[in-house]
């Protein structure tokens, strides 16, 4: 960018399949000359187009808006006239999310251009508007579901379309199957509706506000560097690096630096950075390279080079980057490279759950429950398990509920306990089956139902689990029932499978 100086009015994101999108729009300085650009970024490269010249009519225009609205105007016109083809130029698709300078005019213009779009106009808004109300800033969430969608769609097609590729899809199942709302996926309805101001302004109000913004960018970050550790020894990689077009996600976030729009919070010192004497300058060049340390972190731990791995993790975590405070928490617990320390892989997962990772939640609600690394304290336990629980942490809501049904840390519910057994169970978890059962059995916050009992008992038997209070159950029920039972526990099982759920 050399010495260029200007600022991003606006800027839009997309969070791609094929890798997170990033969209910078606004003006640059370059002597006397002020121009509006266009920037695209992906992590395999990225362009700026350089629009309009404006430098005469800011001397006889006070209005920059409208100036802006000329530069976009001109920046869809490129677009139209690319067939859509150029990734760097258009609003040619929905952003996940949309962000200003906090220009209420800027805004406007942004919303107005994107309004009267083809995207716009070619969108089912009651989908969108169902995704955007069942998942909100779960974007790894909304994907997965959407992508089963179309794996579904294309599966029916291959029934009739010989040309479609089975190898195909097997791999994009394997390559999805990890993502609970693609496993676990049912079909949706929703009805479809056509474009209208009102969707458009609903939706608008959501994906442009502040508190969604700093969420979707926080997932947005994490989706760029696991694009990359997906990809990472191929051959396409290779290729980006060697081409010199690769890009990190730091840089991305230097560059809105660099154009007075930054896209993600400062990183805040930890408790031990402030304790070690570290200065402020000191914590703010950590900060520049604390996503590079990430991902060298990672890179290091893959080649099982566990000491650079955890001294780059620790790095990256002193200054707040929560996957290196969760993985830098993981290699402590398990004692991977460095000495087993519950206290410090307790310390770490407690850094990161603030930061809202819900398997960190969970671990150190676990940590609090069993007293690894810290002392036993039921009470913070459920905390940490409700707020894991609420983001889907199925082990979260079984453990919890176990708290409800003794009373530890909470007081004392079986009616609160068996909801969340419930919830986990149909979500496949077998501990939690097992707690159903034994609900069932005795009547623990739902009315006695021994069919129900014994479905759930045959189906952990068909999964493979031995129950012991098997034939004891059996003993309480007649012969049509513990049948009916075995039935049902059967059609249970072959959904479960039929909607792309394994045993384990």
């Amino acid at each position: 960018m050399g010495a260029r100086t200007g600022s991003i009015l606006a800027s839009w994101f997309l969070f791609n399949p094929n890798g997170p999108t990033a969209y910078a729009f606004g003006y640059m300085e370059e002597s006397t000359n002020l121009r509006f650009f266009c920037r695209w970024m992906h992590f395999s490269g990225g362009e700026i187009y350089m629009l309009d010249d404006v430098s005469a009519r800011v001397a006889v225009s006070a209005n920059f808006a409208e100036l802006t609205m000329n530069a976009l105007i001109s920046l869809t016109n490129q677009m139209a006239m690319s067939g859509g083809k150029s990734p760097g130029l258009g609003i040619h698709a929905l952003p996940s999310f949309v962000m200003t300078n906090g220009n209420a005019e800027i805004d406007k213009c942004l919303k107005f251009l994107m309004s009267r779009g083809a995207a716009a106009h070619s969108t089912d808004w009651g989908r969108e508007l169902y995704y955007l109300k069942k998942y909100g800033t779960d974007l790894f969430g909304r994907a997965g579901e959407e992508t089963r969608e179309a794996y579904e769609q294309l599966l029916k097609e291959s029934e009739k379309d010989s040309s479609i590729d089975k190898e195909f899809l097997k791999l994009s199942w394997y390559r999805h199957a990890h993502i609970d709302s693609f496993q676990n996926w049912r079909p949706s309805a929703y009805p479809s509706k056509p474009f209208s101001e009102a969707a458009f302004g609903e939706w608008w109000s959501v994906i442009s506000s502040t508190a969604f913004i700093r969420e979707a960018l926080a997932a947005f970050g994490r989706a760029w560097v696991g694009s990359i550790q997906l990809v990472e020894g191929s051959e396409f990689l290779k290729t980006v690096r060697e081409e010199g077009r690769f890009m990190p996600l730091y840089d991305v976030a230097r560059f809105f630096d660099q154009f007075h729009l930054p896209i993600f919070p400062q990183y805040r010192a930890s408790e031990s950075a402030s304790k070690a004497g570290l200065s402020q300058t000191k914590t703010r060049q950590s900060r520049d390279e604390a996503d590079k340390d990430f991902l060298l972190g990672f890179e290091a731990y893959k080649a099982n080079k566990f000491a650079d791995a955890e001294r780059l993790y620790r790095q990256a975590a002193e200054v707040g980057v929560a996957g290196a405070q969760y993985n830098l928490a993981q290699m402590y617990f398990h004692g991977e490279g460095v000495a087993q320390d519950y206290t410090k892989a307790a310390h770490w997962f407690e850094q990161a759950a603030k930061q809202g990772i819900a398997e960190a939640q969970h671990n150190i609600g676990l940590a609090y429950d069993e007293g690894y690394g810290v002392e036993v304290d039921k009470v913070r336990a459920a905390s940490w398990y409700e707020q894991a629980a609420a983001q889907g942490m199925l082990n979260s809501m079984q453990n919890l509920g176990l708290l409800y049904a003794s009373g530890d840390g909470v007081p004392q519910s079986y009616g609160k306990a068996f909801p969340l057994f419930m919830k986990a169970a149909h979500e496949g978890l077998p501990d939690a089956q097992h707690s159903l059962a034994t609900s069932y059995s005795n009547g623990w916050g739902t009315p006695p139902d021994l069919v129900e009992a014994l479905k759930w008992v045959e189906i952990l038997q068909l999964r493979g689990f031995n129950i012991p209070f098997k034939q004891a159950l059996i003993g309480r029920m007649s012969e049509q029932q513990a049948n009916d039972a075995r039935r049902l526990a059967r059609q249970w099982l072959q959904d479960f499978e039929s909607n792309g759920r394994t045993r384990s």
